[in-house]
């Protein structure tokens, strides 16, 4: 009998102890799930930080390059703006205004003393076939010349000196000379060209126009 109670007894501790270990066991369970829990939380939360991270640098990004093409396109409005203020018709430039463009926009290579520095003076043109002539020098390409007001030079004397040099310097001696009106504009072929002091110019402007005989 005695040996019956110790072994009931002796069961139920060992049913006793394998609750306990199943408490024990169930405790740790609930731990890992506890853990595995706030792994997944913190990846979640890990996640989202990333996602606002982008989100807000995307939205940076857009925000520069909105405002690169506001500047854009206010530098495009300020040039299209400046090309009305600027913009004139070629045919009624004087020139004076001319002379300023091509030094503004031509070759920045080009000397300003080069084959071009007598346009808007007044000279003297000896020609290969048409004689001598005065005038304002309007156009030049090459050899070939547009004289503006031009008289024709049809007979000359230097009023001192000697040659179309002396003409140039001192003008004309008017009883030796016979210069013809002036025309309008005249297309010639230069072979000399030669810029009048101002006493040339008044003695050959204010010389009186030439009759036939």
């Amino acid at each position: 009998m005695a040996m019956a109670v110790v072994m009931a007894m002796a069961m139920a501790m060992a049913m006793a102890m394998a609750m306990a270990m199943a408490v024990v066991m169930a405790m740790a369970m609930a731990v890992a799930m506890a853990v595995a829990v706030a792994v997944v939380v913190a990846m979640a939360m890990a996640v989202v930080m990333m996602m606002v991270m982008a989100m807000a640098v995307a939205m940076a990004v857009a925000v520069a390059v909105a405002v690169a093409v506001v500047m854009m396109m206010a530098m495009v409005m300020a040039m299209v703006d400046n090309k009305r203020k600027i913009k004139m018709n070629i045919d009624d430039l004087k020139i004076g205004e001319a002379k300023q463009l091509i030094k503004m926009f031509g070759d920045n290579n080009s000397d300003s003393d080069g084959l071009s520095c007598m346009i808007s003076e007044k000279v003297i043109i000896r020609t290969y076939s048409a004689g001598v002539w005065f005038g304002l020098l309007d156009q030049k390409s090459g050899n070939e010349v547009i004289l503006k007001d031009a008289r024709r030079m049809w007979q000359w004397h230097a009023k001192k000196s000697i040659s179309l040099s002396g003409v140039a310097n001192y003008g004309i001696k008017e009883s030796d000379s016979r210069i013809a009106p002036a025309v309008s504009k005249v297309w010639l072929e230069a072979i000399e060209i030669i810029i009048c002091t101002t006493d040339a110019i008044e003695s050959i402007e204010g010389s009186e126009h030439a009759k036939s005989e």
